[in-house]
């Protein structure tokens, strides 16, 4: 049988995610999910795909006579996301017919999907301040609604409370996010042991990670109090920091041990 192209693959992927975030899941569809986990590679390009039709969403939702605060536009785009964290949710917690077992092969696709999806999250928030002057001037089309600017933020009565909101939202999304993530890692590590290989990648997406909250932090000002900054997904960084720790701790004393 012809092998499927990377892009037959990433639109399966994101079907079986749309399926996956309505409850009960078809077993077909976990089924589907684990063969992709077997036969590909990382599904970053349906993350890509999902980020952008989000991105397009939001545009077409919001009325272009009111600006938003740059916050409320982050936080837009962080709700999008919602039905992809519901349907991973769904996914880890999907039992075996007639038991009580989790269905195995799901841990690396799980995290590897919710790792991407906030990587490529930050990516847009950057992208989009990084933009600013080009839109402002008005070179070309956009795919992002107006934002106030800073001037125009310090103009505004509302612009405080609004702020304030969004914050207190987004920190629930992120909240929310970083208790299925913690999810998917526990089930990545329970699935692959105490492989070093597997540790060693953990430990580097664990920077990675630890990097893009403190930018996303820096940013918006998502996962601060105003007193500790980057409190993002800190559950999520701290197992994959363990998960690494013990895994060389372990190769160590055996080469001591050996040695």
């Amino acid at each position: 049988a012809r092998r499927r192209s990377v892009s037959d693959v990433n639109l399966d992927l994101e079907d079986i995610l749309r399926r996956c975030a309505v409850q009960p899941i078809d077993q077909s569809s976990l089924t589907e999910l684990q063969e992709i986990e077997k036969e590909h590679g990382p599904p970053l390009y349906a993350i890509k795909k999902i980020i952008r039709s989000v991105r397009l969403a939001v545009r077409e939702l919001v009325d272009d006579s009111e600006k938003l605060l740059e916050t409320e536009l982050y936080l837009l785009w962080l709700e999008g996301y919602q039905p992809v964290l519901t349907a991973v949710e769904n996914i880890l917690s999907a039992k075996l017919p007639g038991t009580r077992r989790r269905v195995p092969g799901l841990g690396w696709i799980c995290f590897t999907i919710l790792y991407h999806l906030i990587d490529e999250y930050v990516s847009e928030v950057n992208a989009h301040q990084d933009g600013w002057s080009h839109r402002s001037m008005g070179l070309g089309p956009s795919d992002h609604p107006s934002t106030m600017s800073l001037a125009e933020e310090s103009k505004d009565s509302s612009a405080d409370e609004r702020s304030e909101v969004a914050l207190a939202n987004a920190g629930a999304l992120f909240n929310q996010y970083d208790t299925v993530m913690a999810m998917a890692v526990r089930r990545y590590k329970a699935e692959c042991g105490k492989t070093k290989r597997v540790a060693c990648s953990i430990g580097r997406k664990e920077c990675a990670l630890g990097s893009s909250c403190c930018l996303l932090c820096e940013q918006t000002g998502f996962g601060s109090d105003g007193v500790t900054e980057n409190m993002l997904l800190t559950r999520t960084r701290a197992l994959m920091r363990r998960w690494r720790n013990e895994v060389n701790s372990d190769y160590y004393i055996f080469k001591i041990q050996a040695y």
